[in-house]
């Protein structure tokens, strides 16, 4: 496996009980023995171990991604000390840290090395409906959707993190604005007949990122407004990371303050490729399996977008307008604003350019909105103007004095 060295993240924000949930022991000795028995991470697993992780692992991910909140934090916590072998190399998971609607996340630790990395779990599903049947049922449609955002993930996340010889990127100074996606696999349970179902589970592990989310930023510390450096970092870091994203062909699809974290040097890293699509794969028989002849089902965050995107075929604009919506959270608060007016009037020139460039981000009709690589040149090229008019105003100043 390609060397690594994953960061760490201090998640404590979405947390569930451990083995223990009111007392009760949620593993019975003989299933703790088997799914964490120590198997060292370059020792192949035998097929039997793995058809009983399987059944166990998709048992519990199936329950913890429904949608009654407490029953599935229970299932949650079963999946605790299990563990998940991806290409021979063993992880056990120690920690919840999400869920989505397609899969569930937990912070692991590989065996043999003791390096923590985010293991992302898809709920199963049946690969056999990666082709679309003739004439899909309404249940076919949905289950064949479960499918697609089960291997999509994987191929958005290999594409905007491998280089040219198909191995992980390394981390330099904040680059990618992505989380490494280091292997996954499609898992499978080796004992089972495949003939009629072929279960299966996605399984990424990916690095785990330093840094707390833009929301619990702004929850802690208010607007960025009247921190100018910070904010236009910031600003320009994330603009850069979904374009970045568009340029490789990848739509995020929910771009939200959430999905972004940030370093100890404020650069933006975007998280979250559960809804994400690469519009090249659809319908294309270049990108075998995925033949279904439309688009995936969309999944979306209602602040962040509007009637008209929804509606629409994905494209870049959907990320444009939730983009916009998230640098106005970062200028103006969490909280809807009252004086927006008042704010308003004490805006430096700076502001006052990214305010206008917002709002081009966020009209209604997607055909009106700027393109990511406009919206970066255009405010890089009308900070670095103003900048460049304040120091030469500071140096006739200073002459004249």
């Amino acid at each position: 496996m390609h060397s690594r060295e994953p960061n760490r993240i201090d998640n404590n924000a979405l947390k569930v009980t451990d083995q223990q949930v009111g007392g009760v022991e949620l593993l019975t000795e003989e299933e703790r023995t088997v799914l964490t028995q120590d198997v060292a991470s370059s020792e192949k697993v035998s097929p039997e171990v793995l058809s009983t992780r399987f059944q166990y692992l998709a048992e519990h991910v199936t329950g913890a991604l429904q949608p009654n909140t407490a029953e599935a934090k229970l299932e949650a916590a079963k999946l605790k000390d299990a563990l998940v072998t991806v290409h021979n190399n063993t992880y056990q998971l120690k920690r919840f840290i999400g869920r989505g609607n397609f899969g569930i996340a937990y912070l692991a630790e590989q065996l043999g090395t003791g390096k923590q990395y985010v293991i992302k779990l898809s709920k199963p599903y049946d690969h056999k409906l990666m082709r679309q049947p003739a004439q899909p049922t309404i249940e076919q449609k949905r289950a064949g959707n479960t499918a697609r955002y089960a291997v999509s993930e994987i191929a958005v996340l290999h594409r905007l993190t491998h280089d040219e010889q198909n191995q992980p990127l390394e981390r330099h100074d904040g680059e990618p604005p992505f989380p490494i996606m280091y292997e996954a696999q499609l898992m499978q349970d080796p004992l089972a007949d495949r003939s009629t179902v072929d279960m299966r589970m996605a399984a990424e592990v990916i690095e785990y990122i330093d840094g707390p989310n833009l929301q619990r930023v702004l929850r802690e510390e208010g607007p960025m407004r009247d921190d100018l450096p910070r904010l236009k970092k910031i600003v320009l870091g994330f603009i850069h990371a979904i374009r970045r994203m568009h340029d490789k062909g990848v739509l995020h699809l929910d771009v939200k303050i959430s999905n972004a974290v940030i370093d100890d040097d404020d650069n933006v890293i975007v998280l979250d490729y559960g809804a994400s699509q690469i519009p090249e794969k659809w319908a294309s028989r270049r990108a075998k399996p995925i033949v279904w002849a439309d688009p995936l089902m969309p999944v979306y965050s209602k602040r962040y977008t509007t009637r008209t995107d929804v509606d629409n075929i994905p494209s870049p604009a959907r990320d444009v307008y939730a983009l916009g919506v998230s640098l106005q959270e970062l200028v103006y608060g969490l909280s809807d604003v009252e004086n927006i007016m008042e704010i308003q009037a004490g805006f430096s020139r700076e502001l006052r350019v990214l305010d206008a460039t917002i709002a081009t981000m966020v009209n209604p009709d997607p055909d009106q909105r700027p393109t990511l690589a406009e919206v970066e040149q255009h405010l890089k090229t009308s900070w670095q103007e103003l900048e460049d008019q304040a120091a030469l105003a500071a140096v006739k100043q200073l002459i004249a004095s």
